[in-house]
């Protein structure tokens, strides 16, 4: 929907023509006439004319919306930035979303026109235009490693750089081809990268119940904060390494400067022998992410005009920062003191941030106090060797006490460099490559399994098997106190909104299925008391994508409206991601299988009843669990007298493990049963059930249970497997 044109709008566009009207300009009648009233406007906006630009552009963008020059690309580009270097913002907003819309309608795309969109958008927060905006930036980065013009190719590039770093390393090679270099930082783009880029980004929608992807909302929301904040225009991604640490991981939870007392107060050697920058305390931030573990720190200093990740030695002044030796003059002496005392001041600043840094802070701490006292000792005539065998305990190499203070700086240094890159790395491991706040921090738990089945047409019909826990639906002390403040009374009354949907191969969604279940009281108490629901989708083939997203509401009742209908108040959102899911063969040559269904084996159910009997969507059991399991077999074949004969052999595997020294170890004991029963038939379909007995298993763990299938006319097999946790009886 484009953007409402506000009451000024409308007078400067009337005046605007009016304007034209009495200079006698009229709409260019003729695709040369088009051209030229372009070529006087860009021209007129390029010294500055920006009120001639206007005059040139608008009655072209009017008479021809679709215009696009054949190197300067579209009219609508250059119009809102007119509009824009006027400060009137919101037309050029305007403009270049009727621009794209006029394009798209025309099977047509300029790549500057859908780049300004894309930073008014999001720049402005614009959230009624997202949706448009996410299709707007797929389509854009679906032009990635086509033949573009250079400028065309510089802009796809920013925005693939803006999202690069988010890959692993060989996607990240799968779509950039590091061996063209085009100039100003461009890279190539490796053919295919386009449809492999889309693809991702579907891959990473997160609410599938929404018409927009959250996670390219977000995305973008963040390039947009990088670019405004940490923008470094010498690269093509637009932002500095506190950009890319923000796209990646969002707002830090702090953020600190390091100063530094020694250097704003210098002691006695600041002055003599040393360069000025000594005692400059370079820019620097410092970023804590406190909900993602104790590793994720960075430091960041400005380095050559532009903040990078960096180590603490980097802190250090520049001239202080070559190699530490003895000198007849006593230079070395004092570079030695000045950078042990600047080092000694930032550790004990870093130790309060982040507690890692604490054990560097205490070796220099003792050594500045455990050389004065050897110093003392050395005055007395005492030798320093008595302060290095006094014996006490230390986190400090004390024999660098009897080395002179450039060697035992220097090597303290470099302990604290090999720590730190130590850090680095535990960082690398432990820390996301992204994290997202698309996803609620306390999601709804809720049991699925799933299971495909091979339909009569040759398409995969998957079964989706569900419950919500008890203890899962009830809302967290935040929620009680925000149903609270909200001025609702809490109730046992749930709704659950379940939203299914289908995406092919490329995680475009083609078709969504959405049901509402209304839980009352009775229906959230024991867990073997809980309603079980089933969900079939069908028609999938080769390979596809589920997802599901169930929210959930509290029926809620205001206290002070006695007469009042209740109102449905949301508490949270849980998901479920099935991803490569491969359709089921239905080549009729192949044996094939649908997967395990776990069934309730509740005594006087009839199994082979599919109205009567209840699914089991739990992945925990006991000995005492009343199971079974379903299943399908398809494409069985007939032998001379048109009868099928096949096997069936399950096996229960039980992990266990044996003691706390054979759990260190990864020992563990398999313990197995297994049974084979033969079966004929007159249908290439058969469909069975087996009862599970696992009475003789005692303790807990995991458990796995195997099915496989033999066609005994042609000695085809295949298998399902199903896993569960074995827990003790309650």
């Amino acid at each position: 929907m484009t953007p409402a044109l506000t009451r000024s709008s409308r007078c400067l566009l009337f005046l605007g023509l009016m304007l034209l009207c009495a200079l006698g300009l009229s709409r260019p009648a003729s695709a040369q006439d088009a051209a030229s009233s372009f070529d006087r406007g860009r021209a007129a906006f390029e010294t500055g004319e920006y009120t001639e630009a206007l005059l040139h552009l608008e009655p072209l963008f009017e008479a021809r919306p679709t215009f696009q020059h054949p190197t300067e690309g579209a009219v609508a580009y250059w119009l809102g930035r007119a509009y824009t270097m006027q400060d009137d913002h919101e037309r050029a907003l305007e403009t270049w979303h009727a621009g794209l819309e006029a394009l798209t309608e025309a099977g047509a795309f300029d790549t500057r026109l859908a780049d300004a969109y894309l930073s008014a958008v999001f720049g402005q927060r614009r959230q009624n235009l997202y949706v448009r905006a996410t299709q707007v930036y797929l389509t854009l980065l679906e032009q990635a490693g086509q033949t573009l013009p250079r400028q065309a190719h510089a802009i796809v590039y920013k925005h693939v750089a803006q999202m690069a770093f988010l890959l692993p390393e060989p996607a990240q090679a799968q779509i950039i081809d590091k061996e063209t270099y085009l100039g100003h930082g461009v890279l190539g783009l490796r053919p295919g990268a386009g449809p492999w880029l889309r693809t991702w980004w579907h891959s990473r929608d997160p609410l599938p119940a929404t018409a927009w992807n959250e996670r390219i909302v977000e995305h973008l929301e963040r390039v947009a904060t990088a670019e405004e904040r940490y923008a470094y225009d010498y690269k093509p991604v637009g932002f500095d390494d506190r950009g890319k640490v923000y796209v990646r991981l969002g707002p830090p939870t702090r953020v600190e400067h390091i100063d530094n007392d020694y250097l704003e107060n210098p002691g006695p050697f600041s002055e003599t022998n040393l360069r000025p920058d000594a005692t400059i305390i370079p820019r620097n931030e410092y970023w804590t992410y406190l909900h993602l573990g104790q590793y994720a720190h960075y430091l960041f200093i400005d380095q050559e005009g532009r903040y990078q990740l960096s180590q603490i030695a980097d802190l250090l002044p520049k001239s202080l920062r070559g190699v530490l030796v003895p000198t007849a003059s006593g230079s070395g002496q004092e570079r030695a003191f000045m950078t042990l005392m600047i080092m000694h001041d930032y550790y004990h600043t870093l130790s309060f941030l982040n507690p890692d840094y604490a054990r560097n802070y205490f070796a220099l701490d003792q050594y500045i106090n455990l050389s004065q006292e050897a110093a003392f000792a050395s005055a007395a005539g005492t030798s320093p060797r008595d302060t290095v065998n006094m014996g006490r305990p230390s986190t400090l190499n004390l024999t660098l006490l009897l080395e002179p203070m450039p060697v035992a700086v220097r090597r303290m240094l470099m302990d604290n460099e090999r720590a730190d890159r130590a850090l680095m790395k535990q960082r690398e491991k432990t820390v996301p490559r992204v994290h997202t706040f698309t996803v609620s921090p306390s999601p709804l738990r809720v049991e699925t399994r799933l299971a495909r089945f091979l339909e009569r047409d040759g398409t995969t019909r998957t079964e989706l098997y569900w419950a919500a826990p008890p203890d899962a639906l009830q809302p967290t002390a935040t929620e009680q106190a925000q149903l609270i403040f909200q001025g609702h009374a809490a109730t046992d009354r749930y709704v659950l909104s379940l939203t299914a949907a289908q995406k092919g191969a490329d995680y475009q969604i083609r078709k969504r299925t959405r049901e509402r279940h209304d839980l009352e009281p009775s229906e959230t108490g024991p867990a073997q008391d809980l309603p079980v629901y089933a969900m079939a989708l069908r028609g999938d083939t080769g390979t596809y994508h589920l997802a599901f997203q169930w929210d959930e509401y509290m029926v809620a009742e205001n206290p002070d409206d006695a007469g009042g209908k209740p109102k449905f108040v949301y508490l949270k959102t849980g998901t479920l991601q099935a991803d490569s899911l491969k359709a089921l063969d239905a080549n009729p040559g192949t044996l094939e299988m649908s997967d395990l269904a776990p069934l309730y084996a509740t005594a006087g159910i009839d199994l082979d009843d599919t109205e009567a009997r209840t699914p089991y969507p739990f992945v925990a059991i006991t000995p005492e669990t009343p199971l079974a399991l379903f299943f399908e077999i398809y494409h069985l074949t007939f032998d001379a007298d048109d009868r099928t004969r096949y096997t069936v052999e399950y096996g229960v595997t039980r992990l266990k493990k044996r003691g706390a020294l054979a759990s260190l170890l990864g020992r563990r004991d398999a313990e197995t049963i297994l049974a084979t029963t033969p079966y004929t038939g007159s249908s290439r379909t058969a469909r069975e059930h087996i009862l599970l007995d696992l009475s003789t298993f005692n303790g807990e763990g995991p458990l796995a249970v195997t099915v496989r299938i033999t066609d005994q006319n042609t000695g085809q097999t295949i298998e399902r497997t199903l896993d569960f946790e074995l827990k003790e009886p309650r």
